[in-house]
């Protein structure tokens, strides 16, 4: 359980358009990184970013103010970054990212980034986290590496109480069904940022669908504009 984002995708990518997409992230990252440090795949060490795969997560040692928000979910109209400082504590009012996404970045001091509740824990007006900016790993490999575990989607998806099966949509057969869980930390912005990036270079070859609507990926849409000169073309899977 946790907000998340999804993906299903062919076996292998082609490597010249994979290549742009991992291109494109980088120029991105020389934005964002001073806002959104990114950690290697387990929230440790550098991110990867390579011909063979895209590999990180947030920073687990961050430094932010430790708290407990249960399991976070964006409001409805959460957007941007919430940088959690201590009361009393300066706060920079410019910052890159306001520049990038037209935005207002905040800052929250204590818990002002909180909107409210869910049965699970809390809403968030803004990306932010509670002492530890990772959460699952995202990776986005050039070829799927064949595991006893993951297999590709098949025709049928499940039988029903009457033996009958349900079939899967057919444009989803033989692709691979992937997902990271960011409960909506501030590294989810990479994470959309990136899958944006691939999903104009990928085409039909990546669908992608969100826990969230259109509007929680806006501010990505924009940096990806700002910066690459595309993105606001962008959709989600229905």
């Amino acid at each position: 359980m946790g907000y998340t984002q999804y993906w299903k995708r062919i076996e292998k990518f082609d490597k010249q358009q994979f290549e742009k997409v991992t291109k494109d992230f980088k120029e991105v990252l020389k934005h964002l990184s001073p806002f959104v440090p990114l950690a290697g795949g387990m929230g440790k060490g550098e991110p990867e970013i390579s011909s063979k795969r895209i590999w990180f997560n947030g920073v687990e040692n961050c430094g932010h103010t430790d708290r407990d928000l249960g399991i976070t979910w964006p409001d409805k109209n959460a957007h941007g970054i919430a940088f959690v400082v201590e009361r009393y504590e300066e706060i920079p009012t410019e910052t890159l990212i306001t520049l990038l996404c037209g935005q207002q970045q905040e800052l929250a001091v204590n818990d002002s980034d909180v909107s409210g509740t869910w049965f699970a824990g809390l809403k968030l007006k803004h990306r932010s986290c509670g002492g530890d900016c990772s959460h699952e790993t995202f990776s986005l490999p050039l070829q799927i590496k064949k595991d006893d575990w993951q297999k590709p989607i098949g025709e049928i998806r499940y039988y029903d109480h009457e033996g009958k099966p349900v079939y899967n949509d057919p444009k989803d057969v033989g692709r691979y069904f992937e997902f990271c869980k960011t409960a909506y930390k501030p590294y989810d912005l990479a994470v959309i940022i990136c899958l944006i990036i691939a999903k104009h270079y990928l085409k039909e070859d990546i669908l992608i669908s969100s826990d969230g609507g259109i509007d929680t990926w806006r501010d990505g849409m924009l940096i990806c504009q700002k910066i690459l000169g595309y993105g606001l073309d962008f959709s989600l899977e229905d």
